[in-house]
């Protein structure tokens, strides 16, 4: 369980690549940062968009409140040190980055994209692709509540252990070769 603090982490971990659209991700936390200022956004990845992000954070006025890391040797630190999970993406198959989110208690602000509808069961937001406000909506949501953050933290631990474990695959697999 996360402890209540006052700087709530925001974290997006991916490729910069046109499908994950970390524009509309960058232009809601703009939006959140104009209504709340007790934030951290965190941008994890690598990819042929790097200087289109730095360029989109300062832009949109963010980047005094944003941090890029290009591929950190110890992911598992960012996402225990994280309160919030965003992903913007256009389209996915099965998150892997959700799926982690979720193994760390992160409540999540994801786009209805993929599988994405069957990992939201209380535990966050699903939002259209590209809706700003629908994601800002869901930010403000989660960072004026610590209770709510835990609340569906534990939720997506809870789904991501009873549905995606490596114990439950290994279960279907087994299964499936029967």
């Amino acid at each position: 369980l996360r402890k209540k603090k006052d700087l709530v982490r925001i974290i997006s971990v991916g490729r910069f690549v046109a499908q994950k659209d970390y524009l509309t991700a960058i232009k809601s936390i703009s939006m959140l940062k104009k209504r709340r200022a007790s934030f951290e956004y965190i941008i994890i990845g690598w990819g042929i968009l790097e200087n289109d992000i730095k360029k989109w954070l300062s832009e949109y006025e963010i980047d005094d409140v944003t941090e890029i890391i290009i591929n950190p040797l110890d992911l598992d630190e960012y996402y225990k040190n994280s309160d919030i999970y965003i992903q913007t993406s256009l389209y996915e198959g099965l998150s892997n980055t959700v799926l982690e989110a979720m193994s760390y208690s992160l409540p999540l602000v994801i786009t209805d994209v993929g599988d994405n509808e069957r990992l939201i069961r209380n535990n966050g937001f699903l939002c259209n692709i590209g809706d700003t406000e629908q994601l800002f909506l869901g930010l403000v949501e989660l960072t004026k509540s610590h209770k709510l953050r835990v609340e569906y933290g534990k939720n997506s631990y809870q789904l991501v252990k009873k549905n995606y474990s490596i114990e439950k695959f290994t279960s279907r697999y087994i299964e499936f070769i029967e």
